[in-house]
């Protein structure tokens, strides 16, 4: 499996253009074709099972905001201020 960087409505898209039809690729994917639709609309959340359809996997990423790192400088000047004393 890949992890994917783009959306997985991406991949969904461009699996779904290789078939004739919406309804063909839901059969193929084993989903109904308004669950298909959902997802290619953004109605509905990628669950993991269909993102393994897709071979994709979920990943999860921290996000650092600029607070996270203020509090890290200030966790960084109390350990150096202990070590002097």
């Amino acid at each position: 499996m890949q992890t994917w960087s783009r959306k997985p409505r991406y991949y969904l898209e461009a699996f779904v253009a290789r078939y004739p039809t919406q309804q063909a690729a839901a059969k193929t994917l084993g989903i109904s074709q308004s669950y298909l639709n959902a997802l290619l609309r953004g109605r509905r959340t990628f669950s993991i099972r269909m993102l393994k359809k897709l071979g994709l996997r979920r990943t999860i990423e921290p996000i650092v905001t600029p607070h996270d790192e203020i509090m890290q400088g200030a966790r960084n000047m109390i350990r150096k201020t202990g070590e002097q004393s």
